[in-house]
């Protein structure tokens, strides 16, 4: 395991009321997905997951489904489960309470009315937090969901990600993906390769 994963688990593993990792029984890992929907990427995504029957949680940006509404027919969610991931990826740092509320209840409104599903959890942008999301997060009826396991998909080629992944991945990982256009030239070539790997090495995956 890399110094920076090791540093970034360690930080995350002094908090109690946010999940990072899941049960690490049976080499079983966790997929997730940030920043869409994005039609194009997201269907191909879904199509991958649907082949090798695995499961993800997909965390939604409110912006992003008002952007493709007239697309989002096409996407079908049925087998995986949906997390609020804010209106839209600007930094949480710069929102004050009530407007973060707001952001994540309009989010969840539309999640709603567009797929007929409940979202369960909440990933801030850039996996940031602060003071206060608690209390904001137990009036949404949220719990908090990072990662313990970045595929990094939006900034490095596909062969450094699979490499990556493979040599760093541990049992109860949760792992994030991004199904968006900027991350489309890697996640879409890596995702059914580290898949077959990983089933074919006596892996499963669960949900969360």
């Amino acid at each position: 395991m890399d110094l920076r994963r090791r540093l970034y688990n360690l930080v995350l593993s002094t908090f109690s009321d946010l999940i990072w990792k899941g049960p690490s029984r049976m080499n079983t890992l966790f997929l997730t997905f940030d920043d869409g929907p994005y039609p194009p990427v997201t269907r191909r995504v879904l199509e991958i997951l649907d082949q090798y029957k695995v499961p993800a949680v997909f965390f939604l940006l409110g912006e992003k489904i008002q952007e493709y509404q007239k697309e989002l027919q096409i996407l079908s969610y049925d087998a995986h489960r949906l997390g609020n991931h804010g209106f839209n990826h600007e930094p949480i740092f710069f929102k004050g309470s009530t407007q973060l509320m707001s952001e994540i209840k309009n989010t969840d409104e539309l999640i709603l009315k567009n797929f007929h599903k409940h979202s369960l959890y909440y990933r801030p942008t850039y996996g940031m937090w602060r003071p206060g999301m608690n209390r904001i997060l137990r009036s949404c009826s949220k719990r908090l969901l990072l990662w313990s396991l970045p595929a990094n998909d939006f900034k490095w080629p596909a062969e450094r990600v699979f490499n990556y992944l493979i040599r760093n991945v541990v049992p109860g990982d949760i792992i994030v993906f991004h199904d968006s256009q900027k991350a489309s030239e890697t996640v879409l070539p890596v995702l059914p390769r580290f898949l077959e790997h990983m089933l074919k090495d006596h892996w499963q995956f669960g949900l969360l």
